[in-house]
């Protein structure tokens, strides 16, 4: 089917948040108002360990452990995020960070049109840090690792990179005139 006129753009901006959506580097779960789930991204499939296809239509009370408890007590928490949750996933440690916010129904303002779930797997960063800590009992290196990754994502996350790249071409055109 081809759309044409304002069909066309509404369709070209759906499939673009979809592909969006489908390639965050974070886990997401899309919720209807019922609970069921509308949206598990690739990133989602990899950290659950569930293909998206059979987590589509499912309530949250039917996924699969751990997802089932760690999605409804999300859903249920009067926070919007839950920090370094822990639990068990195929027999392993994992820590996550989990982020919801509440979508309204465009066709009912001030009624809600369901929930999306960000899922941000720290597994890694936690062993590294554990580990860190277990070879330098100071904690000295864990400080500067996080130090090191809150400089990191600071200066990806900013307009730094533009001003420190233009006084380097300012340097280097001032010096050919000195």
């Amino acid at each position: 089917m081809r759309f044409e006129g304002a069909a066309a753009e509404l369709d070209r901006l759906r499939r673009y948040h979809q592909q969006t959506l489908r390639d965050l580097p974070l886990g997401v779960c899309a919720l209807g108002p019922d609970r069921r789930v509308l949206t598990w991204n690739l990133a989602m499939e990899v950290i659950s360990g569930v293909n998206r296809n059979q987590s589509r239509g499912l309530t949250v009370d039917q996924l699969p452990a751990p997802w089932a408890d760690l999605m409804s007590s999300c859903v249920e928490s009067d926070e919007q995020h839950l920090h370094k949750i822990e639990t068990s996933v195929g027999g392993r440690r994992r820590w996550f960070n989990l982020h919801k916010a509440a979508i309204e129904d465009p066709g009912a303002p001030g009624e809600s049109g369901g929930v999306v779930i960000l899922v941000e797997d720290l597994t890694d960063l936690h062993d590294l840090e554990s580990e860190l800590t277990h070879s330098d009992p100071s904690g000295a290196s864990v400080a500067i690792l996080n130090t090191t990754a809150l400089a990191g994502a600071a200066a990806a996350n900013s307009r730094i990179r533009p001003m420190v790249a233009a006084k380097g071409r300012l340097k280097i055109v001032i010096g050919r005139f000195q």
